[in-house]
């Protein structure tokens, strides 16, 4: 445990559905405790984890048709939220988590205007997802900002590493998805159907809409968990008579759907299919990838095989990599791998050794370590120039 009071900023915490959410709330839960104050939208006490204690604010956004406006209001009353918070409680240090950009540019903005040392957590890229919409200069700006004042960067995958040792000679701490849960026993045939975690747009629709076409071809109906509605489905091309969703509200009941199951789908579009700056693209590790790999049921991944989903996939070998977009060449792939079972063991047994990956005291010590080395190093430099002085 951190023993100084730190602020952990972001606007995606449980009880907010989707990844970031869970990848956040999990790892608070042993990062945090009574020094750690989160901090978040939504009202006071309404964020859920084991340990944590929130200090959460309301603020609102104006409509989307207004949304360079809304996102520059909001970004103000954060500031002034935060602000405020900072006088009060006076945090050690700040980690701000990307990926809502409002909350961690007000965030950012604080901890310089205070002198306070952050930390930035990035789920996405910054100015890379950002450059298509109408925020990409508050992005490029904010990114700006943070590669040249932050005590350090956490990113959520070796992908986004790689591209930003590359692209910005920028050195970060890789801090995964935390997966506290022990891995599942193999549940044999499963149950005749495949799976989708999570909601089906403009990053995966039309990849996910090819496999599920192909595994509607090889007799497997599917479970999607998302709330894309049905006409968006039917829109998209994909075959809803054989598509059930379902919500699964406690975690418990959703891990134990991933692994009654007999395939697991992870899809990502091609640059042409998506709208999406083709380096976010690239890095996607989707956070839903660790309970699928502990689940004990084979994954196929749907993908250009540059990505780094596909690479991971490709180089631990622990699931099926289809990187080609050929309808008759994912069905033939599909179907030899759907025959071979003592591959798909073997992928199996694969995916789920690497839980040491996404264990808890890899990553979450990944962070404290490097926060606790920034802090050290911040304070004998101060007190080196207090000396020469």
């Amino acid at each position: 445990m951190i023993s100084d009071c730190f602020f952990f900023v972001s606007d995606c915490m449980s009880p907010e559905k989707g990844g970031s959410g869970t990848v956040n709330t999990i790892l608070l839960d042993f990062i945090g405790g009574k020094n750690c104050i989160p901090v978040s939208s939504g009202k006071t006490g309404g964020h859920q984890s084991r340990f944590i204690h929130t200090a959460g604010f309301n603020y609102s956004f104006l409509p989307k048709r207004l949304l360079v406006c809304g996102h520059l209001v909001s970004v103000l009353f954060a500031r002034f939220k935060i602000a405020a918070l900072i006088r009060k409680y006076k945090p050690a240090f700040i980690i701000a988590a990307y990926p809502q950009l409002a909350l961690f540019a007000a965030a950012v903005s604080e901890a310089n205007r205070y002198g306070i040392p952050y930390f930035a957590y990035l789920h996405d890229t910054v100015e890379e997802a950002l450059s298509r919409g109408s925020l990409k200069n508050q992005a490029a700006k904010t990114q700006k900002l943070v590669f040249r004042t932050a005590a350090g960067i956490f990113v959520i995958s070796n992908g986004m590493q790689d591209l930003y040792a590359r692209k910005y000679g920028l050195k970060t701490t890789v801090v995964r998805h935390i997966y506290p849960e022990e891995p599942f026993s193999a549940p044999g045939m499963g149950n005749g159907k495949v799976f989708w975690s999570g909601t089906v747009y403009g990053i995966n629709h039309r990849a996910l809409a090819r496999m599920a076409h192909a595994c509607a071809r090889e007799g497997l109906s599917a479970t999607f968990t998302g709330n894309t509605p049905a006409n968006d489905l039917r829109m998209f091309g994909f075959p809803t008579d054989s598509i059930q969703q379902h919500y699964y509200s406690q975690r418990s009941d959703y891990l134990s759907a991933v692994a009654q199951h007999s395939l697991l789908l992870l899809c990502l579009n091609w640059p042409d299919e998506s709208s999406v700056h083709p380096d976010e693209m690239a890095t996607i590790f989707p956070t839903k990838t660790p309970e699928y790999l502990a689940s004990g049921v084979p994954v196929v991944v749907h993908c250009p095989g540059d990505y780094f989903l596909a690479s991971f996939f490709r180089e631990n070998t622990c699931g099926l990599v289809i990187s080609s977009r050929d309808e008759s060449e994912i069905a033939m792939q599909l179907t030899a791998f759907l025959a071979n079972k003592p591959l798909q063991t073997e992928m199996v047994a694969r995916a789920q050794a690497l839980k040491y990956l996404f264990e808890p005291e890899l990553n979450a010590g990944n962070l404290k370590n490097t926060v606790g080395s920034a802090l050290q190093s911040s304070s004998s430099h101060r007190e080196n120039s207090l000396d020469s002085q």
